[in-house]
Formats: C-alpha cells, sequence, structure tokens
C-alpha cells in the first residue's frame, strides 16, 4: 500500500526545539501517535513500512535533537519530560481527544509513561522492544551484560574495559569533541550488534543524523533515562488494560526474560499479553516481526471506531 501523507510541519514545543511531525493515512480514520525508538533515532524507512496497512491517521514524530527536527542533536532540555509535554502538546494543538499509542524500544518506553501519565487519551496501547531503563543500561552497556555474547565486538566498543559510569562519560566528552566520528561510529556499531547480529555495521562517513543518534543515546544513558525507571515504576498499575507488550526471543537490546522478570518482581496484579516472536531480533525489520506487530496494531484499531480528524 502506499502511503498517504496528510502533511507535515515544525511544532515549536519551547526551550528552542521544534519537533518534526509528519501525518499520514486518512482523515476520517482513528487516530495514532507513532513513537520511534532510540533515543534520537528519528522516523525511520522501517517505521514507514510498518504503518503502511493501517487504515490510521497516523502522526510519526522525529523527537527533539533528531531527525529533522530542530536543532539537530541539540541536548538542552532534551529530557524525558520534554518529550512526554511534546506529546501532549501536539494532541492538544490537533484538537485530538484519544488517539492509540504505538511505539518501539526506547519509544515503547515513552509510550507507557505517556499512556500511564495520560490514560484517558490513549485509546489502545501496543509496543515491542520494550526497554527497562535501569537493567537495561547496565545490560547494554556494562561489562558483565551483553558484552559476554558478543566479547569481540564489546571489547572494540570499550577497548579500556571501563566501568558503565566512566564509559558513558568518556563517549559523552569525546562526541562533543573533534573525535566524535570515530567515538560516534564505535558507539553505533555496538547497538547494531545488538539490534540486529546479521546485518552489516554502519559505514563511515557517518551524516549529522547519526551523529545526533549517537550523542542523544549517551545523553539520556548518562543520565540515567531521566528517572524513566522510577516512573515505570510507579505508574505500572495505570498501564493501560488493553496494552500488548511484544519481544523478539533474540532481542538482545531487551531480552523478554528481563521484561519478565521486570514485571515479576513488581508484581503486576493484572495479564498482560506478552508476544516473544519466534527467531526475532530488536531490530523490526525481519518478516515475523512485521507481522505480529502489524497485526497487534490493526487489532487493536479495530477495537475503535472511526473518529473525524480535528485539524
Amino acid at each position: 500500500m502506499t502511503l498517504k501523507s496528510l502533511g507535515r510541519r515544525h511544532l515549536a514545543v519551547g526551550n528552542g526545539h521544534a519537533i518534526y511531525v509528519r501525518c499520514y493515512g486518512r482523515l476520517t480514520a482513528p487516530p495514532v501517535l507513532y513513537l520511534h525508538g532510540g533515543p534520537g533515532a528519528g522516523i525511520q524507512a522501517a517505521d514507514l513500512a510498518l504503518i503502511a496497512q493501517l487504515d490510521a491517521c497516523v502522526y510519526l514524530v522525529d523527537q527533539r535533537g533528531c531527525g529533522r527536527s530542530r536543532p539537530l542533536g541539540g541536548l538542552a532540555h532534551n529530557h524525558l519530560h520534554g518529550l512526554l509535554g511534546d506529546i501532549e502538546q501536539l494532541r492538544t494543538t490537533l484538537g485530538i481527544e484519544q488517539w492509540c499509542v504505538f511505539g518501539g524500544s526506547f519509544g515503547a518506553t515513552l509510550a507507557l509513561c505517556y499512556a500511564s501519565l495520560y490514560p484517558q487519551r490513549v485509546s489502545g496501547c501496543v509496543v515491542w522492544g520494550l526497554f527497562i531503563p535501569t537493567p537495561g543500561c547496565q545490560w547494554l552497556y556494562g561489562p558483565q551484560g551483553a558484552a559476554h555474547l558478543f566479547p569481540a565486538q564489546y571489547q572494540q566498543f570499550n577497548p579500556a574495559g571501563l566501568e558503565l559510569d566512566c564509559l558513558l562519560a568518556d563517549f559523552a566528552t569525546g562526541l562533543a569533541g573533534q573525535e566524535w566520528p570515530r567515538l560516534a561510529q564505535r558507539w553505533l556499531d555496538w547497538e547494531m550488534q545488538l539490534a540486529m547480529p546479521c546485518a552489516l555495521v554502519t559505514e563511515p562517513p557517518l551524516s549529522m543524523e547519526q551523529l545526533a543518534l549517537a550523542k542523544i543515546q549517551v545523553h539520556f544513558a548518562a543520565n540515567g533515562y531521566f528517572n524513566s525507571m522510577l516512573m515505570l515504576d510507579n505508574l505500572l498499575r495505570f498501564w493501560p488494560t488493553n496494552l500488548c507488550m511484544i519481544q523478539g526471543e533474540l532481542d538482545y537490546v531487551c531480552p523478554p526474560a528481563t521484561v519478565k522478570a521486570w514485571l515479576a518482581q513488581r508484581g503486576e496484579p493484572r495479564p498482560r499479553e506478552l508476544i516473544v516472536v519466534n527467531g526475532s531480533y530488536h531490530a523490526i525489520n525481519s518478516p515475523p516481526m512485521l507481522e505480529v506487530i502489524s497485526t497487534a496494531m490493526t487489532q487493536a484499531l479495530s477495537r475503535l471506531s472511526s473518529s473525524p480528524f480535528a485539524p
């Protein structure tokens, strides 16, 4: 299906940031907010392919500092509460009462934080590759986590064998200096190794969008994802009842076992639909993962009646 563009614009959200918003689909179909991961990845071709079959009015946002948002790579006032405020400002600007919220990886984290803070505004929620910040950061970048699965690649990522805090501080300093191309390459190669081990590493020279991705990821990780773990813990009871969670069996970024263990430790009182997709990684561009996510999103939309678009 060919995506029908319904418009695009920059929305000023304060503190010098303007987020880039695209809209696709059908105006009178149920509204959907689509949240990319990273943090800082921006909307990618795979995201557009994922929504192509939806009968919806889909809003895709390049979050602060990434994609076509301005300023590119901006770290000042780039934090969790800023991203959440941007979502709500967009909703009120558009005049939407309720929308479905879909998101992957850190976009899944952001989706659950938003849905928990504004449950009356969320009519359905589908997330995949859910990132659980505190155990996730240690697992991703520390020497005791995924490093044991890919020791040679981790040695290239962290050649000095630094502990997590020092490693993140080293990257943050380096990415702000003249050696940023080399450090950004190291960071993104490790990220790609975990997201899709069979894929090729990023090829130099890096684009400014790729640099922004590395800078924003390091910025969020070094700042503990701005208390998103605390928010998830405290607001767990407000998660949508019609939530669908999807994880790849071979997700080395966000292992299904981590999600299951976290839910069990928190004594989550209500059953959650957690679908584990056999043979799939963290990236969404594998056919089984695409099919399962697409089916879940379509089912979430089928529960809704069409509502007119309010510009």
